[in-house]
């Protein structure tokens, strides 16, 4: 039985309501994958793409340059998985994306 999708409430600009954002969309494109749902799956690609376009901030200030671009590419590979019509595309792009999410993870983590 499939659980219903989480609501979506946009809080702001912080860096964190944007990640809550990309957690949303992610999830939903992979229920759309694994589910051959076209709504869920484009539903994903809308909440990855709602982004406001100013950087985003953290505590009050702008992101690093970096990471706002990372985010930008993101939104971009959101868009082409929306416009992909085959299960193999929707699959290549989800991948490429995840991989950039790996990317943004590794610019902000902590320092050891």
């Amino acid at each position: 039985m499939r659980e219903p999708p989480r609501p979506w409430i946009d809080r702001g600009e912080q860096l964190e309501d944007r990640m809550l954002r990309h957690d949303v969309g992610v999830e939903r494109m992979w229920k759309g994958l694994v589910f051959a749902s076209d709504d869920e799956f484009r539903n994903g690609t809308l909440a990855l793409t709602r982004a406001p376009f100013t950087p985003p901030q953290y505590k009050g200030a702008a992101v690093n340059p970096a990471l706002a671009a990372r985010i930008a590419e993101i939104r971009e590979l959101a868009r082409q998985a929306r416009e992909a019509t085959t299960h193999d595309e929707r699959g290549r792009v989800y991948g490429e994306l995840i991989a950039r999410c790996a990317t943004c993870h590794y610019l902000v983590r902590p320092a050891h």
